[in-house]
């Protein structure tokens, strides 16, 4: 083999092993300070494929908690469903309440029918009183989304408060080294507000807040005191 090829390919090799190892390191660390890691990828994006998700929970606002299943088919962000109304079914595994399957309404833009060919219209559009509409017709409707397979026995009618999803592991299409992404990097408003991060054993801790989500200005810290 051609010598200056041969040496290219074994400085990648070398360079993506220490990239890889170094924030395999970010990631063990997060995890003993008990940081929540949303994504542990394998190489650099865009994304090729999720190869497996942890087990998370999720809090209602009714003050219970169901357990997230591993690899539970999410099709987009959980932090979508933040402070929405959803029907989310489980079923009681000892003491847990685990997520089986989860329902919302999703608004849609009007849309035609195919007058010619009715049978192609295959997505159910509803108001907000439940009642199936005509997009055709209707001004404004609404596509019911479910997500999950099989109905647990216990049915709940609640809105999310906070959503811990567990670590998703992916393998990415740039095979150089890895990543990790901290929860709260790409949208801080999933961050729970009050939660506290410990830089040390005994530490002050940084207090974690949610950014505002109606476009008010965030307020400064206060000033620290002298003495």
């Amino acid at each position: 083999m051609n010598l200056p090829i041969l040496s290219l390919l074994i400085f990648v090799a070398v360079f993506a092993g220490v990239v890889f190892i170094h924030e395999f390191g970010h990631f063990i660390v997060a995890r003993l300070l008990k940081v929540e890691v949303e994504e542990f990828g394998f190489g650099l994006p865009p994304r090729l494929a999720t190869f497996w998700r942890q087990k998370g929970h999720l809090l209602l606002r009714s003050g219970k908690r169901l357990e997230i299943p591993s690899n539970f088919d999410m099709p987009f962000g959980w932090s979508t469903m933040l402070d929405r109304d959803v029907t989310l079914t489980a079923d009681q595994v000892g003491s847990q309440l685990v997520l089986r399957t989860l329902t919302f309404s999703d608004a849609m833009p009007p849309r035609k029918q195919d007058s010619a060919n009715p049978a192609q219209q295959t997505e159910i559009y509803v108001d907000s009183r439940g009642k199936v509409v005509d997009p055709a017709v209707s001004g404004f409707s609404r596509r019911e989304v479910k997500i999950g397979k099989q109905d647990g026995q216990q049915k709940l009618d609640d809105v999310i408060t906070e959503i811990h999803p567990g670590t998703q592991f992916t393998l990415n299409w740039l095979p150089i080294g890895g990543f990790v992404r901290p929860k709260g990097e790409n949208d801080p408003a999933v961050i729970p507000k009050g939660d506290t991060l410990d830089a040390a054993p005994g530490g002050a801790g940084l207090q974690c807040a949610p950014a505002p989500r109606h476009g008010a200005g965030a307020r400064p810290p206060p000033a620290a005191r002298p003495g």
